[in-house]
């Protein structure tokens, strides 16, 4: 992912223009990708143009960007979004065996269109 500090072209993309939704259809395009998934970590999640089922998930202390802002930005923007606020959560999520079994089935369901388990 362009601009991410982690294995990512050392390009800083702007966030207020579609530069990363133009970005993604490109990678997709060259893919022969007509759809796809998409899991996006940080930056990532600010793509407005992509059509298709999108989930994204902040934090309420992170300091980077203001959780419930961001999701309410982005429930704003993207079509077909789903959208998560963790408690007690910085930019990096937790990365305890709980919050990794809760992600993955929370993705899962999400990646099955699967509702919400009721209780």
């Amino acid at each position: 992912m362009p601009g991410q500090s982690i294995r990512g072209p050392e390009v800083k993309l702007p966030v207020n223009d579609d530069s990363y939704a133009d970005w993604m259809l490109d990678v997709m395009d060259g893919l022969g990708l007509p759809s796809t998934n998409l899991f996006g970590v940080s930056w990532g999640g600010f793509v407005a143009r992509l059509p298709m089922p999108t989930h994204v998930i902040a934090g309420t202390d992170d300091i980077s960007f203001s959780g419930s802002a961001e999701l309410d930005r982005v429930r704003r923007l993207v079509p077909n979004v789903e959208t998560e606020l963790i408690n007690d959560c910085k930019h990096c999520p937790p990365t305890t065996d709980i919050f990794r079994v809760w992600l993955g089935d929370r993705l899962s369901r999400f990646i099955h269109d699967e509702p919400e388990p009721v209780g």
